[in-house]
Parts: structure tokens; C-alpha cells; sequence
């Protein structure tokens, strides 16, 4: 193993320390009560049933009493979180009780508005109950969930409740006017007597949020004093300020979305903006997959201290109004098998949503040769068809990748601890959906062991939907190359990209049904020599017929296999793709990819001869007590044709495998053939092409289903014969 490789191992090996992990129980049900004294100082540190966290003051871990009594001596102790996460929100009530144990403290939200303040303060002397409360205030979606908690703690404990931000009206009516002329007094008096502007880092981190969304840059800082997002900042500081001042012996622990607290910008910049005098501290809670084996470098300047929970569930608090929870999830992968001792490349592919890691592990492994370890991935979530379950990547990529990057670094633990790799020559590559997978992380991690190669990703808006990173670790190696077709649509998202520190490259992708384009890309990212046959040797060619590939992920990855598989087995010949019998050379070899004799030129041999010739034999029922394969011709099948195909079946007979032969006409044959055999014997149907359509196979699915005789029958669909053998 390669000592840059290092690293990674390391960074494992410290997250299984013990002295990472301190020990808290938070109980979902309780409001009140204390951790024990037998809770605090053990080695883990324990959310609600088993889940776990880890604190970090820089890139050291720490202690939750550590952390907490180093902030319960500050003044001021500013919380950042992401809204909707329900572990945060108990985390954060852990925090309080952890400072009020030590110091007399103060909540401050920013999830309550100044003119809800006397609304608090009553309910919090009991003059008034919680529905009356409730119906004086505007309380946010998951208040009941993330912030009565807190309130409740405060109300047994007497610890006074700051309102700290604006009225959202009364913001809006000054963003707009761009100033305070007009205010009534009443208006002014809930306002701060003084604004002060943002930091530039602030609007930069701003708009590289708003830019990734396809909305221009703002104008400067100075221009952006009366924006609401400045306004925010300047209400909520001015409130614990005054609060600080009203009594300086309370610790003030602040909540506020993660976003206003980051990097000491936002309100914790204008805390200090009004009195430099005020110790402030900065807490970042992260929901994260994989607690115990985060990279601290990722956020070491992001707080004072950065807590780590698991990501686990999501609290009502979203538009759509539904809760959330998160849970484990399998990524199935295949891998090159190489047996050299030397720390070689590796390439971890995402392939495109609807292909599956065996479709385009073939041409992967031929194209790029030996000199390179190769693991494919399927997608985290199985999304079940008509036809069965279909291997693909989220819909959405918000919110999903920090999973996906934890199964890439599962690999890769996996297999660093079992053969070397040359840990500067890491590539994650995708195409298609994966592409964008792929893409969305590279964006938004600081910290990265791999480069990235990202063709034709799909859902751009997406990618952008899911973030921008701030400015990427120095020692983090993170280059970017985007293929496209139309590279123009990147444009805006480079832009972000180079500002931040990525290393990207926007390529052409040109039309390239072999892949030798990406292969190109995919050599070069990794520091090898492609392995593509040296067109020199050529002593015949061969030119394929076939569908348009665009569109459909499946049959583009099996002709790219079966290509490859021409290329393994007989080098010497060099293959094209062409779209149109016309647009094939005179005098060459025309292999027909779709059903249908093989041809060669105007000669048609036997379609038992062309399935051999181009798929070798014919798929089989994945049931390991038997089952019998169907192959459905078209509806139009002459006699001679349907005598090849019987032909074959006769051929599978012998080597003791069932494979009968139907039509998928109106007639019924299918249906017939169905019936014939024993209702307990699993089927596999097959269209009897290189790659059926999903139409097809659909109107296939329906004519079987009209038949209610068997509708009990277990099943199988398989899109056609191009498939590499398993």
C-alpha cells in the first residue's frame, strides 16, 4: 500500500478510537432531568437509543463535557443547525442543560420573532397556558418537535427566553424601502438602533448558493445592508447583545440556522461588530452518515466546535409537511479481481441509473486493461418496476449524497485493507445519473481522496439544488472533468467551481457508441496507457447495425460490452457503430445488434448462429432449483427463422438447461407456452433481441397479465440477449 494512501487508513483508525466518543444520554421522551454523573466522561457519547456523536475542536476530538465546559465559560454560545434534523434538536437541548448545570443560562431562538417576546415571557411565568401561547405566536412547522423541548427545559429551570429575530413583515416592509423612513415608533423600537454590513466572505458564501441556482451575483456588500438576509443577522445579534448587557453573569446559548453561524460570519460577525468584548463561542452540529468515520478536516474552521450526529430523522418541517427518517441501505458492487502485488490505480464507477454493475463492468475491464483495479457500484436504492427491481440512484440528490460518499469510502476501506492501491491515482467516475452523483459530491466536500470524472450527468439542477463546498482543503486532492455534449450548460457551475478552488475541466463528450472518449478521459485520470487495440494490426472490420443509443442507458452499456467483448477475442479486427446499413463501409462484416438474422452483406445466416456468435448462450432463471428461459420472437417469424430458434432450444436442451420458444403475437403462443409448464417452475422471459424496448417488454407484461390463469405464475422479465454472460 501506498504511503499516500496513508492517510485514509488513519483516518479510520482514529475515528474507532475510543477517546473520540464521550457519553450523554438524551432521552426523547424527557424533557426534564439531567445526564447522571455516571453518563458524563465514558467513552461514548450516546443519542436517544444507540444512536452516537462525535465533538471536534479543530481536527481533535473531544469530550462532550469538554466541549461543554469550555462553553459554559463564554458569554454568548451560538448553535448552529439544519432545521429539520431531529438529533440536532436534541443535541441542542443536551448543550442547555449541559451550561445550565454549570452557570445560570439564557435561550435565545431564531425561531421566535421580537413581537412574540411578551407572549414568551408570560408563558414562561405561567400566567398563560401553551394553547394560548400558541395562538399568540406564529410557531414554525416543527416547533412541537425541535423547539418546545428547549422551551419547557427553560420554563422548569426559570431560564429566561430570547425572541432574537425581526418580524418577518416588518422586514420585508424595510428591505424593500431600503431604509427606516416611515416606521411608526412601535416598528422602530423592535429593530436595531444601528445596521452594520456583512463580511464579503458572508455574500460570497450567499451567492454561490443563490448562483448555483441559475440567479445572478448581488451587487456589494455595502448595497446589501437592507437585504433581509442582513437584517436577520443584525436583529438577532442586537437582541443577545442587549440581552448580554441586561445580565452579564447568564451564559446566552443561541439557535440559529447553520448557515448565519458558519466560519464566524453572520450574526456571530455582528455579535462581535457591536461588542468585541463578548466571548463568543461557535457550535456547527452536522447530521452525518457514518459518525465514526468522519474527516474533521472538512470542517476544522467552520466552528469552535463541530458535532457530528448520525443522520437518522427528519422533523416536519419541509414544505410537503411530512416527516423523515433515514434508513440503512445496500450498495451492491463488483469488482475487477487483479492479483498483482503493486500498488495499481483505481477506478470506482457509477454507472448510469437502469444499468447494472455487471452491464458495464466488461468493456470497463477490457478498454482500460490490467494496469487498474476496477469496482462498479450499483445504486443505494432498488426501485421495484413492473419488471422487477431496476438498480438505480435517488431521484433527488439532495440530502442523499452524504450516504452515497459513505458507501464510496466503504469501498475504499474495504479495499485498501486487502490489496495496494496507488492512493494519488483514485478516480470516482460516473455516467448519466451516476455522472451527477458523482458530480454533487466532488462540489460539495472539502476534503476528497479521489478525482472525478463526471460523463453527461443528468439533472444539473439537481447537482447545483445539492450545494457548493466552501473553498476545498489545500492538501485535498479534488481535480473535476465534465463531459458533455454541450458544454455551455456547465458554464455557470464551472464558474462556481474555479472561484472555490476545484480544478475542473469541460470537455466536449462527442458521440461515442464504443466509448473510447471516455476511456481516453478515464486513462488519463488515472495515469495509465489505454489498452484499446492498436487500429495498425487491423486486418478486417466489422460495422454494427443498431438502434440510436441515446435514451437508453441498458443497450448502450451492452453494446459497449459486447464490443468489448470483440475486442478481447479477437483484437485484430477493428469494430464500428454505425446507425444505418447505408453508412457501413462496402465489402465489410454487418452485425445486426437488434432481432433478426446475422448479415453478412447481403447474405443472412441462421439466427441460432447469430446468438451464438454474439451473446453465446442464452440467459437462464436466476431460481436455484430451475427454471425455464422463454424466448419471445417478434410477432412476424417465418418458418425457417422459428426452425433456428427451436434449433436452439434443442442445443440448451442437451447441456441441460430449459429454454422454450414462443411467439409475441396476438395468437396467444406465449401465453400458451406459460400454461404448458409446471406451475411450479420459476420462468424467465426474454425477447429474442439484442435489447428490447420498455414498450415491448411492457406490451409483453400485458398480454401475459390479461390471462388470469397466470396470474400466480412467479415471473421474470429480462430486457434482451445482449447482456454479457454472467
Amino acid at each position: 500500500m501506498s504511503s499516500s494512501f496513508a492517510w485514509f487508513r488513519d483516518r479510520f483508525a482514529r475515528a474507532r478510537q475510543a477517546s473520540a466518543f464521550v457519553a450523554v444520554t438524551i432521552l426523547l421522551t424527557s424533557c426534564a432531568g439531567t445526564p447522571s454523573d455516571s453518563q458524563r466522561g465514558n467513552e461514548r457519547f450516546g443519542l436517544d437509543f444507540g444512536c452516537e456523536a462525535q465533538c471536534f475542536h479543530g481536527t481533535r476530538p473531544v469530550s462532550f463535557d469538554t466541549m461543554i465546559d469550555d462553553l459554559s465559560r463564554r458569554g454568548v454560545v451560538v448553535v448552529g443547525e439544519k432545521h429539520d434534523d431531529a438529533l440536532t434538536h436534541r443535541l441542542e437541548l443536551a448543550i442547555l442543560r449541559g451550561i445550565g448545570e454549570r452557570r445560570a443560562a439564557t435561550a435565545s431562538f431564531e425561531m421566535f420573532e421580537r413581537h412574540e417576546q411578551a407572549a414568551i415571557d408570560e408563558y414562561l411565568r405561567g400566567n398563560i397556558d401553551e394553547a394560548t401561547f400558541l395562538s399568540r405566536i406564529d410557531p414554525w412547522k416543527n416547533y412541537v418537535e425541535a423547539y418546545r423541548p428547549i422551551l419547557e427545559h427553560c420554563r422548569e429551570r426559570g431560564f429566561p427566553v430570547i425572541a432574537a429575530n425581526g418580524e418577518r413583515k416588518l422586514l420585508r416592509k424595510v428591505s424593500k424601502a431600503r431604509s427606516f423612513d416611515g416606521l411608526s415608533d412601535d416598528e422602530r423600537s423592535m429593530l436595531p438602533s444601528d445596521l452594520y454590513p456583512a463580511e464579503d466572505a458572508y455574500w460570497q458564501r450567499y451567492d454561490r448558493i443563490s448562483r448555483a441556482h441559475g440567479r445572478e451575483p448581488g451587487p456589494p456588500t455595502m448595497e446589501r445592508l437592507y437585504w433581509t438576509q442582513n437584517l436577520w443577522d443584525n436583529c438577532m445579534a442586537d437582541a443577545i447583545v442587549r440581552g448580554h448587557i441586561d445580565d452579564p453573569l447568564r451564559c446566552i446559548v443561541h439557535y440559529v440556522g447553520e448557515f448565519h453561524s458558519a466560519f464566524g460570519n453572520g450574526t456571530v460577525h455582528q455579535i462581535r461588530v457591536r461588542d468585541p468584548g463578548i466571548d463568543v463561542a461557535t457550535v456547527s452540529i452536522e447530521p452525518t452518515f457514518g459518525v465514526r468515520a468522519v474527516d474533521a478536516r472538512s470542517d476544522a474552521d467552520r466552528a469552535d466546535y463541530v458535532v457530528y450526529v448520525e443522520h437518522r430523522a427528519r422533523d416536519r418541517f419541509r414544505s410537503d409537511g411530512d416527516y423523515g427518517v433515514t434508513i440503512p441501505s445496500s450498495m451492491p458492487w463488483r469488482l475487477v479481481h487483479n492479483p498483482s502485488t503493486e500498488a495499481l490505480p483505481l477506478l470506482i464507477w457509477l454507472p448510469d441509473a437502469g444499468v447494472a454493475p455487471q452491464d458495464d463492468l466488461p468493456w470497463l475491464q477490457t478498454t482500460l486493461g490490467s494496469g487498474t483495479r476496477i469496482a462498479v457500484l450499483g445504486g443505494p436504492r432498488l426501485v421495484h418496476g413492473r419488471h422487477g427491481a431496476i438498480q438505480g440512484w435517488y431521484e433527488q440528490l439532495e440530502g442523499s449524497t452524504g450516504g452515497i460518499r459513505q458507501g464510496i469510502e466503504e469501498v475504499l476501506r474495504y479495499l485498501s485493507e486487502r490489496v495496494p492501491i496507488a492512493g494519488d491515482r483514485i478516480v470516482v467516475a460516473g455516467e448519466g445519473q451516476g455522472a451527477a452523483v458523482a458530480l454533487a459530491i466532488a462540489r460539495t466536500a472539502r476534503a476528497l481522496s479521489w478525482s472525478t470524472v463526471a460523463i453527461e450527468p443528468k439533472d444539473l439542477d439537481d447537482v447545483a439544488m445539492s450545494g457548493t463546498a466552501s473553498p476545498p482543503l489545500v492538501d485535498a486532492r479534488r481535480s473535476l472533468t465534465v463531459m458533455l455534449a454541450k458544454p455551455k450548460v456547465y458554464a455557470a457551475l464551472a464558474v462556481l467551481d474555479h472561484e472555490i478552488g476545484i480544478e475542473t475541466a469541460v470537455v466536449d463528450a462527442p458521440s461515442d457508441p464504443e466509448g473510447a472518449s471516455i476511456t481516453h478521459a478515464l486513462s488519463s485520470a488515472l495515469g495509465i496507457v489505454s489498452a484499446k487495440p492498436d487500429t495498425n494490426v487491423v486486418t478486417s472490420e466489422r460495422s454494427l447495425i443498431t438502434r440510436p443509443l441515446e435514451g437508453d442507458p441498458r443497450r448502450r452499456s451492452w453494446t459497449r460490452s459486447y464490443l468489448a467483448r470483440i475486442a478481447r477475442e479477437h483484437p485484430e479486427v477493428a469494430t464500428t457503430v454505425v446507425s444505418t446499413p447505408g453508412a457501413a463501409k462496402a465489402g465489410t462484416e454487418m452485425f445486426v445488434l437488434d432481432y433478426g438474422p446475422l448479415r453478412i452483406d447481403e447474405n443472412e445466416i441462421a439466427p441460432a448462429l447469430s446468438i451464438a456468435e454474439l451473446f453465446g448462450r442464452v440467459p437462464k432463471s436466476t431460481d436455484p432449483f430451475g427454471g425455464t428461459t422463454v424466448l419471445v420472437m417478434p410477432e412476424q417469424t417465418d418458418d425457417q427463422e422459428r426452425a433456428a430458434w427451436q434449433a436452439l432450444a434443442l442445443r440448451e436442451a442437451k447441456l441441460g438447461r430449459q429454454v422454450r420458444i414462443a411467439t409475441g403475437g396476438d395468437d396467444g403462443d406465449v401465453n400458451d407456452v406459460l400454461r404448458s409448464l409446471p406451475e411450479s417452475r420459476s420462468v424467465l422471459i426474454v425477447p429474442a433481441e439484442f435489447c428490447a424496448s420498455a414498450e415491448r417488454l411492457e406490451d409483453l407484461r400485458r398480454r401475459i397479465a390479461r390471462d388470469d390463469t397466470l396470474a400466480d405464475r412467479d415471473i421474470a422479465y429480462r430486457r434482451g440477449l445482449g447482456a454479457p454472460s454472467k
